[in-house]
C-alpha cells in the first residue's frame, strides 16, 4: 500500500471514529418538554421545537402558571373594539387542548384561524392539533380559517407548501380563507420580488 493509500485509510478511520463518538454522545442529551397543557408530554421531536426550558411559559423546565387558568383570564379580558364586526382566534398546537365549547359559550369569539402545519408537504410537519381543533369548530358551527407557517426559500418549496395545505384541507370545510403567514427568518432576507413569487 502506498504511503497516500495508508494515509487516506487513518484520515477515514479518524473522522469515522468521531462521527460514532458524536453519535454516542447524542444519547446522552436532554429532551425537554415543550409548550403544552400539564398533562401532555410532548416531546421536541422535529425542526421546529426548540429547546423552551425557559420561556414565558417555563423557568427550568417548570410551568409557572397554569394553561387553562391563563386561557380563562384572558378570555375573559377580551374587549371586542367598537368598530369591529367579528373577533376571533389564532390557534395551534401551542395552545394544547382547547376547550372549543367554553369558547364558544364566552361570546366573545366569533371565529378562528387554525394551523394546519408548516413548511413543505411532509406529515411531521402537520400541527398534530389540527384534525381535533377543526372537528371541534366544524361540530359546534365555529367559522375557521386556515392557515400554514411558511419556510419556502424558493418557488419549488411554496408549491410543496401549497401542497402541504390542499393535503390537509382534504375533507374539511373551512368558511374564512387560507392563510400564508410569512415571519419565518428564514425568509427575511428574500427580497420583495422573491416573496411575492413565493
Amino acid at each position: 500500500m502506498r504511503r497516500s493509500e495508508k494515509l487516506f485509510v487513518f484520515i477515514s478511520f479518524i473522522i469515522g471514529l468521531c462521527l460514532l463518538l458524536f453519535s454516542s454522545l447524542m444519547l446522552f442529551c436532554d429532551i425537554h418538554t415543550i409548550w403544552a397543557s400539564e398533562n401532555q408530554n410532548v416531546i421536541a421531536s422535529d425542526q421546529e421545537n426548540n429547546d423552551c426550558a425557559n420561556s414565558w411559559r417555563f423557568k427550568n423546565g417548570n410551568l409557572k402558571q397554569n394553561l387553562e387558568e391563563k386561557i380563562h383570564k384572558t378570555v375573559r379580558a377580551v374587549i371586542k373594539p367598537d368598530n369591529a364586526s367579528a373577533q376571533g382566534v389564532d390557534v395551534s398546537k401551542f395552545n394544547g387542548d382547547i376547550d372549543w365549547e367554553a369558547v364558544q359559550n364566552s361570546g366573545k369569539v366569533d371565529f378562528a384561524i387554525i394551523r394546519c402545519g408548516y413548511g413543505r408537504n411532509f406529515e411531521y410537519a402537520d400541527d398534530p392539533k389540527w384534525e381535533r381543533n377543526t372537528s371541534e369548530c366544524e361540530r359546534l358551527g365555529i367559522p375557521y380559517g386556515v392557515y400554514l407557517y411558511g419556510k419556502a426559500t424558493s418557488i419549488e418549496a411554496a408549491k410543496s407548501e401549497a401542497q402541504h395545505v390542499i393535503r390537509l384541507l382534504n375533507g374539511k370545510s373551512p368558511t374564512y380563507p387560507v392563510y400564508y403567514d410569512m415571519e419565518d427568518t428564514v425568509q427575511a432576507n428574500l427580497g420583495a420580488e422573491k416573496l411575492g413569487q413565493i
